[in-house]
């Protein structure tokens, strides 16, 4: 059996080592007889240090400090009282290749933070009236040009698509199906591995997971197909893109990036679960001490690819 390596979020340590060289600017100065000419220097670089890295693990502790995990495990704050908001996602709204939050605040108000490529972000309200409603963020139709949200109305059961069509705000939205509030929490991933948006569908009374298949253009083809049992003794599932398993976030071409659920046990311990052409990987153990973290999730089906 392999060992398991146990994980503290504030010490979240993966064994990945970057290096970043600094340029050195040089003047030069010739003097002729009394004559100085000066020297030629060109302008320093703009630094790009955004809040949220790509691709990462952000949350929040309960006394509403915002986390960013990076690549190699490092974990920075990034923000403050973030504990008015009930749920986060994070995804490149705009697709301007810097990462985004979409949140919903416990007064209801539907939050839109753009990044900015020096950090911090840009925050506007795009909608009002969201304490009833459980979202995802992500690429729901193959054809869409940004990430959308797909939401459900826990009073009404209807599941909704609000369209992004231009990185800003959303346009009407679209009923997508019946009978989805009640017990249901629903995920949006690419279980297939076939850049089609599928819905994980988890019921809190059964502990099962449901898949729910689309044809990439908004509509359902399969479902529901039991896919996972056991799932009440989770008390946070968050849709996940990036993370490459061994504790490692992955930073990986859009084929080989691995899309899955981080789910929470009542002891505080995060797992991985991964998948890849409609088969469930090996669990991952993140690592113990996430009770009191809300836990973003980010963008899926996966969007970013890394050039």
């Amino acid at each position: 059996m392999d060992a398991i390596h146990f994980t503290i979020p504030g010490e979240f340590s993966m064994k990945l080592l970057s290096k970043i060289q600094a340029g050195l600017l040089t003047a030069l100065t010739l003097s002729i007889s009394l004559t100085a000419l000066p020297a030629h220097a060109e302008p320093t670089p703009h630094t790009i240090t955004p809040s949220v890295t790509s691709p990462s693990l952000v949350a929040f502790d309960s006394s509403g400090r915002l986390w960013n995990y990076d690549l190699i495990g490092d974990r920075r704050q990034i923000g403050t009282g973030w504990n008015s908001m009930r749920d986060l996602k994070t995804a490149d709204w705009n697709q301007d290749r810097i990462q985004d939050i979409v949140a919903v605040g416990h007064n209801g108000h539907l939050y839109l933070y753009l990044g900015i490529p020096t950090g911090g972000f840009t925050r506007s309200i795009i909608g009002t009236g969201w304490g009833s409603y459980d979202i995802e963020v992500g690429q729901w139709k193959q054809t869409d040009q940004y990430p959308s949200i797909v939401a459900v109305n826990l009073e009404t059961g209807l599941l909704y698509n609000y369209p992004n069509l231009s990185g800003a705000g959303l346009a009407a939205r679209v009923v997508e199906g019946r009978g989805w509030g009640g017990s249901l929490a629903h995920h949006l991933a690419d279980f297939e591995t076939d850049g089609r948006a599928d819905i994980i569908a988890q019921d809190s009374i059964t502990g099962k997971l449901y898949l729910y298949k689309t044809d990439g253009s908004g509509n359902f083809t399969h479902g529901p197909m039991t896919v996972g049992t056991g799932w009440s003794a989770m008390n946070a599932v968050v849709a996940i893109s990036g993370y490459g398993g061994d504790h490692m976030i992955c930073n990986c071409p859009t084929e080989s990036a691995q899309t899955g659920l981080l789910a929470r046990t009542s002891d505080g311990i995060l797992h991985h679960y991964g998948m890849l052409y409609g088969s469930w990987q090996t669990r991952d153990q993140v690592g113990p001490g996430w009770n009191g973290y809300t836990i973003a999730g980010s963008e899926s089906p996966r969007r970013i690819s890394f050039e």
